[in-house]
């Protein structure tokens, strides 16, 4: 499905949100209300993409900060 396309059924700006992780022109990530609107449109649930988000931002968070992380012991 073509950006624009999901645009118009979203009925949002065209490059402002976040896509699972596509992330279109790095705006911001999926809010809850895109969440659900997503659900809507693809027919899954809104915890699919609450989920997806979430991945990601963790995903990239360890990727920016990953020697800082790996430096940490762990208590035994």
């Amino acid at each position: 499905m073509a950006r624009e396309h999901m645009v118009f059924h979203l009925d949002s700006t065209a490059g402002k949100y976040s896509l699972a992780g596509l992330n279109y022109n790095k705006k911001c990530g999926i809010s809850p209300l895109m969440a659900l609107k997503l659900a809507n449109l693809f027919g899954t649930t809104p915890e699919f993409w609450m989920n997806a988000q979430s991945a990601y931002d963790l995903y990239m968070a360890y990727s920016k900060e990953k020697q800082n992380i790996d430096c940490i012991k762990k208590n035994a």
